[in-house]
């Protein structure tokens, strides 16, 4: 009897537990769609081996941004962005966002992290938070990695929070966001 009891008691709280995770998981998404994201103002564009300063013009459009901080591995993220070619082939086809790789600036096995992606062979522009103000500008967004990636329309409010190359189910609610921004004809286009 005692053993049953202690079961049943071991059960509920497994399942409060597990409620009480998914209600907080809720209220942060709430208060991260709810928020602003800005974008610090010192902002590196590494592209074609050469580091420059982001486009300003990039401010205001919108942009899936895949946040890359140091929780990650850093490297392995940069290897595995070949894994977003379909979502930025799709920014290049519908003209209405952008893809934006936003890493930490950090040093990797002692290379900074510019210089670093300098050498690597990326196909696609990756851009690095210099001072790394971007988590202290954005506090409504959670330190859990799997919010780190989110589609904003062109006035920073986001519309749209997951891995679209995660699954299938996330790339279609990925899709229907996208769906609802404004036409490439009213974005300006870099």
């Amino acid at each position: 009897m005692r053993r049953t009891v202690t079961i049943i008691f071991l059960c509920i709280l497994a399942v409060s537990v597990t409620g009480c995770r998914k209600a907080r998981v809720r209220s942060q998404l709430k208060g991260m769609m709810e928020s602003t994201v800005v974008l610090p103002e010192k902002v590196s564009c590494v592209f074609g081996g050469e580091v420059f300063p982001m486009p300003d013009s990039l401010r205001n459009k919108a942009k899936l941004i895949i946040y890359i901080d140091t929780t990650e591995c850093t490297t392995c993220r940069i290897t595995h962005l070949g894994r977003y070619d379909g979502v930025y082939e799709m920014s290049r086809e519908k003209g209405s966002f952008e893809v934006l790789f936003l890493l930490a600036n950090t040093d990797l096995y002692g290379v900074p992290v510019t210089r670093y992606l300098a050498d690597s062979p990326i196909r696609y522009p990756v851009y690095v938070d210099d001072d790394n103000r971007f988590p202290g500008l954005n506090p409504a967004i959670p330190k859990d990695p799997r919010f780190h990636i989110f589609l904003v329309d062109g006035a920073g409010t986001p519309v749209c929070a997951g891995d679209p190359s995660a699954t299938e189910s996330m790339f279609q609610v990925f899709l229907g966001a996208v769906d609802k921004l404004p036409p490439k004809a009213n974005q300006e286009r870099r």
